[in-house]
């Protein structure tokens, strides 16, 4: 595929998202949703293997299920209200009901996630990235309107079942990919929790996990790290292995970086409004998912051995890190290193 021709296609990728935050028309935002899911589809078997085609056969597969839902959803509030628009009042309970299964779908979240681990692990790291953060955004700001309008319990039972299957799902996964996609699965969990509490918080989570999975993303991507066996191939102390560990870290919650307020913000929300027991079972997915970082973390921790500093930092100069990691691993480590005084920060706006 040429690259006028794939950067056409992320063109088109981002209009759709645009256009379904722009308007309040269920058809047409049904319409670009499904203009950016065909757009993507051309992406994600670039590598040209049968595990890419099979992948993307799923994504689609699994797509137009979601969509032939979203737009039975959206006559359901038509035949109700006599309206295409999102407005106030023209919910139905029914209708809503459709179209949040869709999106849950779309979302890949419990309990409609089992085809979401299986089409990141067939394509490649770029388009894994792709799936797991810019096509979510469509889906999570239609979940938003509808939550704004019809506050269900249902989305704590998703968003608590998809943290609990993430970290039980990731304990025995060697493979990289697969790790990443169920990390994605438990943050769109947190995620699901927090717009039921505080609409607001989503936009700010969901502003930190792009920078914290995108460093993991890229690095595996440069490295060329599919599993957890392939470690030894990054040779012995090097910068790619300081940011991955970093990134994992951090994807695990852990202070003082950035995704440590991804757990926070939600934990405090969560308990000044009185939800318990909802937080001890986030909580308890959470540890599931940290031993899994922790043992990618202890793994890379045994490629750096004691040497004077001096030495690291000459060490494989030629080995330079490229201009798009080295910006993408600044914006993560300046909102790691400073997430803690952002946090006042953020907190106006919760």
């Amino acid at each position: 595929m040429s690259r006028i021709i794939s950067f056409l296609l992320l063109i088109s990728i981002f209009i759709s998202t645009i256009v379904v935050i722009s308007f309040c028309h269920w058809l047409i935002v049904w319409v670009a949703i499904e203009v950016g899911t065909f757009s993507v589809i051309p992406i994600l078997f670039l590598s040209n293997t049968v595990r890419s085609v099979e992948a993307s056969l799923k994504y689609f597969l699994v797509n137009v299920i979601s969509a032939i839902i979203l737009l039975m959803g959206s006559i359901n509030i038509l035949c109700t209200s006599g309206d295409w628009g999102m407005g106030l009042n023209s919910f139905s309970i029914s209708g809503t009901s459709v179209i949040v299964i869709a999106l849950l779908i779309k979302l890949g979240v419990a309990p409609f996630h089992l085809w979401f681990p299986e089409v990141i692990q067939g394509v490649g790291f770029l388009q894994g990235f792709l799936l797991s953060t810019w096509q979510k955004i469509s889906p999570l700001y239609i979940m938003f309107v509808v939550n704004a309008e019809i506050k269900s319990e249902m989305l704590l039972i998703v968003g608590v079942s998809s943290v609990l299957i993430s970290g039980w799902g990731g304990l025995n996964q060697t493979q990289t990919r697969k790790i990443l996609s169920f990390s994605s699965i438990g943050f769109m969990g947190w995620l699901i929790v927090s717009l039921y509490y505080s609409p607001s918080l989503c936009l700010i989570l969901f502003m930190l996990y792009i920078p914290v999975s995108g460093v993991l993303f890229f690095l595996f991507y440069y490295l060329n790290l599919l599993s957890l066996a392939g470690i030894y191939k990054v040779g012995y102390f090097s910068w790619f292995v300081f940011f991955v560990i970093c990134g994992t870290i951090s994807l695990g919650g852990l202070p003082p970086f950035g995704g440590f307020l991804i757990k926070f913000l939600p934990i405090y929300i969560i308990s000044v409004n009185g939800g318990y027991l909802t937080l001890g079972l986030l909580i308890l997915g959470t540890l599931l998912s940290l031993f899994y970082y922790l043992r990618l973390t202890f793994n890379l921790g045994l490629l750096l051995f004691p040497v004077s500093v001096g030495f690291l930092v000459n060490y494989r100069s030629s080995n330079s890190i490229p201009l798009s990691l080295s910006i993408l691993s600044g914006w993560f480590l300046s909102i790691s290193l400073f997430s803690l005084l952002l946090l006042g920060v953020f907190w106006v706006f919760v």
